[in-house]
């Protein structure tokens, strides 16, 4: 194939195999891309890269499956490293499970080897839930005295955020470039920052019934599980409440929420050894798990290639349930980002025409 500066002098023939280049190695690129981040944030974001490209609207035509095809594949740990594991998060390659039964934090990687436990028990008040953040700075949610503990990596107490005048029976804590915290106690969701300064409160009595668990989308709206009437709450990103999901027929002593990378909602139900899947807009679309791979399980989790993570609190295990959808090959993007593209040579051609 001949260069680009080869063809310098042929504008029309140099645009064709400029593309044809870009588009060989774009879907060995994004084949790369989708193994690290969320299928649906790449594309979005690609839209929206094209879009300021072009100055109107691109969509690319690659989407999510509707739902991914979860199968139990085993479960690790014991009750050697794990003591009531109450609260599972996953970060940095590696999962985070807090102890109710000693006060620690035990972390796996996704292959369920058991690396290190951490001892937070001096700094902990009837610790409820974990966050951790992109630096490995973990947060505990303090049940006992209404605070948030900070730690490092390594485990080293740095500061206790909150306090009763902004926390309130913290249920839950996660970290989506700020700290969220979900209180039971007045049915809010108080925000900080990351040195710690709350910056507001979200949702009401009006929107919030025993706020109890915390999950976020790709477009960071928080979607909150209401322990007194089983319905899941949604919030944009700005705090402003959509809407409730009435889950209450599909779910059994819920406990935990989490968002898989189609935007599809899963609910832990510890009362009958089952996780409740719904989409984003409500509709329930089944059920996975049963006593036979689950034991009370108190939280979930999905690493970042979409396979769920189970925190069994009654026997001192994790379920594992693989993601068996497939990635998209190479050769199945090519299509949809060669017609993306030549779309947005196309108007940059017509915009350009009209400005001479």
């Amino acid at each position: 194939m001949q260069s680009l500066r080869q063809l310098k002098s042929k504008p029309d023939k140099g645009l064709a195999l400029a593309i044809a280049m870009l588009v060989r190695n774009a879907g060995l690129v994004f084949h790369s891309i989708v193994k690290i981040y969320p299928l649906n944030q790449v594309m979005n974001k690609l839209s929206r890269i094209l879009t300021l490209v072009v100055g109107s609207a691109a969509v690319l035509s690659i989407t999510s499956p509707a739902h991914a095809a979860l199968t139990f594949s085993e479960t690790f740990g014991s009750s050697a490293d794990l003591d009531d594991p109450g609260d599972i998060v996953f970060e940095g390659g590696n999962l985070y499970l807090l102890n109710y039964g000693n006060n620690t934090i035990s972390e796996f990687n996704t292959a369920g080897t058991f690396l290190t436990s951490i001892d937070v028990s001096t700094n902990v008040y009837t610790p409820q839930a974990i966050a951790v953040d992109p630096n490995g700075n973990l947060y505990v949610a303090n049940y006992g005295n209404n605070t948030i503990s900070e730690f490092n990596a390594a485990g080293t107490f740095l500061q206790s955020i909150g306090s009763s005048s902004n926390v309130d029976v913290p249920y839950d804590v996660r970290y989506n470039g700020n700290l969220y915290v979900a209180n039971g106690g007045n049915n809010t969701i108080s925000e900080f920052n990351a040195a710690g300064t709350f910056l507001q409160s979200i949702g009401s009595s009006s929107n919030l019934d025993l706020a109890y668990a915390m999950a976020f989308d790709s477009s960071s709206n928080l979607y909150v599980l209401n322990a007194g009437n089983d319905t899941i709450s949604e919030f944009n990103a700005a705090g402003t409440f959509l809407g409730s999901i009435d889950s209450s027929s599909n779910l059994n002593v819920p406990e935990s929420i989490a968002v898989d990378s189609s935007d599809n909602l899963f609910v832990a139900n510890s009362g009958n050894n089952t996780i409740s899947e719904f989409n984003a807009a409500g509709t329930f679309l089944g059920s996975i798990g049963s006593s036979s791979n689950l034991d009370e399980p108190f939280a979930i989790t999905f690493d970042s290639s979409g396979n769920l993570f189970v925190a069994n609190i009654d026997n001192d295990t994790i379920s594992e349930f693989t993601n068996t959808s497939a990635v998209p090959e190479p050769s199945s993007v090519l299509g949809g980002l060669t017609a993306a593209i030549f779309g947005v040579v196309l108007r940059w051609k017509k915009r350009s025409s009209l400005l001479k």
